[in-house]
């Protein structure tokens, strides 16, 4: 009996999904000891065809000093490739937008203030996004997103602008596949008409099978006007088609 266990632990999908849950508690584990926030999050795409794609997403903010919850994210978004190109894997990526030269998006999110305070700070937010790529190296991947966000927070407008650098490349470790990445973003706020926010991002992605991706970052922020501090996040990504790619 303990050499059957043995050789199904082998097996090579048991292995993959055993090694995704010691993931997860270990950097569940580590951003509680080490970051100011934790941030869970999912989002389920669905490509309808070659051209667009919906995007369903939910996030919270978990401050590890106030032990509750201080803000959440609901987000719907429409993305639209462009200028498609054949893209050299070292492994089936199942997120098919990395396969776009140029992809938009356009989107509504609702961030509501889950504070205990008298006058919660909810927001509704539009969104819109242009992102470019460019591939070199066979496994390397470099994007550029620009993107707008169109603030209502209790009735107030604002508007702001997001920059992001994006540099990633795909290995394969014997049976574990991932994607280390980058990120480098700075925001432009009209409000107060100056650059007043910084990020800094390392994290990898490990996809499993053909649809899911657990991905794990943590993030430096650097406010010109508020609290500096480190986001630790865990985000499980469902990738599903609704008509065949090769379909219009």
């Amino acid at each position: 009996m303990p050499e059957n266990r043995w050789s199904m632990f082998n097996h090579g999908r048991v292995r993959k999904r055993f090694f995704g849950y010691v993931v997860a508690v270990w950097a569940a584990a580590v951003g509680t000891l080490w970051a100011d926030n934790l941030v869970p999050e999912g989002a389920l795409y669905l490509t309808h065809n070659k051209i667009f794609r919906s995007r369903f997403a939910a996030a919270l903010i978990y401050p590890t000093e106030d032990g509750s919850f201080s803000s959440g994210n609901m987000e719907y978004d429409l993305d639209v490739g462009l200028l498609p190109f054949f893209r050299r894997y070292v492994f089936k990526d199942p997120n098919v937008e990395k396969a776009q030269r140029l992809s938009t998006r356009v989107g509504v999110a609702y961030l509501p203030d889950l504070r205990d305070v008298d006058n919660p700070a909810h927001e509704t937010r539009g969104i819109f996004e242009i992102t470019g790529r460019v591939p070199f190296g066979g496994s390397w991947l470099l994007s550029d997103r620009n993107k707008g966000d169109f603030r209502w927070i209790d009735g107030d407008y604002s508007a702001r602008y997001r920059n992001r650098l994006r540099l990633e490349h795909s290995v394969a470790l014997k049976s574990v596949k991932l994607t280390p990445y980058a990120n480098a973003e700075a925001y432009y706020d009209f409000k107060v008409d100056q650059w007043n926010r910084a990020d800094l991002t390392l994290g990898a992605e490990f996809p499993w099978r053909w649809s899911t991706i657990l991905e794990l970052y943590v993030t430096h922020f650097d406010n010109r006007h508020g609290a500096d501090g480190r986001s630790w996040g865990v985000v499980f990504q469902k990738h599903l088609v609704t008509k065949p790619r090769g379909g219009t």
